[in-house]
């Protein structure tokens, strides 16, 4: 039953995320094919235990003396743990939609903030990082700063709000801190 939602979540997920990439403004995509083994083993894991743990728990029961009980199935405390349970479930719901809430907020955010910079006219070369392709870059780079069009031209190892990260982490001289610093690197002509 755990592989068929799990297949039916995967199925649904690809339905979706058009949509959901128009929603964002971004462009996502569906690349469970290498997770897949680690799917399946998930699903596995849960069905087994959604499904051990019940066997075992009615397996302590003698159907004889449970039948021939005259009482209600309901004890003492069932009743005060049923309303715990109704008042977590509650809770956790509550949670969800306020992390809904926030999730949406950043995402109104991301895509309406000021990057600090004009994306129109913008190009972006990317492999020019190799020894090999510096004399390449500098060569296009000269050419494209004496077209009248152009505005300016630079070079640099990442692109303006790329994904890719150059970290260096750093101490204060005479200071020990048990942080340490992680100050982001790019180099720019």
């Amino acid at each position: 039953m755990s592989l068929a939602a799990t297949a039916v979540a995967i199925g649904l997920a690809a339905v979706a995320l058009p949509s959901f990439n128009t929603m964002i403004g971004k462009e996502l995509s569906l690349s469970a094919l290498g997770a897949i083994p680690a799917l399946i083993a998930v699903a596995i894991a849960l069905g087994l235990g959604a499904g051990v743990y019940p066997a075992f728990y009615l397996s302590r029961f003698l159907p004889a003396k449970t039948l021939k009980a005259n009482k209600s199935a309901a004890t003492e405390g069932s009743g005060r743990m049923r309303a715990v349970l109704v008042v977590v479930q509650f809770a956790i719901s509550i949670a969800l939609i306020v992390c809904t809430a926030v999730v949406y907020g950043q995402v109104i955010y991301a895509k309406s903030m000021d990057v600090g910079f004009d994306k129109s006219g913008l190009i972006s070369v990317s492999g020019t990082r190799a020894e090999a392709a510096r004399t390449v870059a500098e060569t296009y780079a000269d050419r494209l700063s004496r077209l009248p069009s152009v505005v300016a031209v630079t070079r640099a190892e990442v692109t303006p709000a790329a994904e890719d990260e150059n970290n260096t982490i750093v101490q204060i001289p005479g200071q020990v801190s048990a942080q340490p610093i992680v100050i982001g690197r790019t180099a720019i002509d």
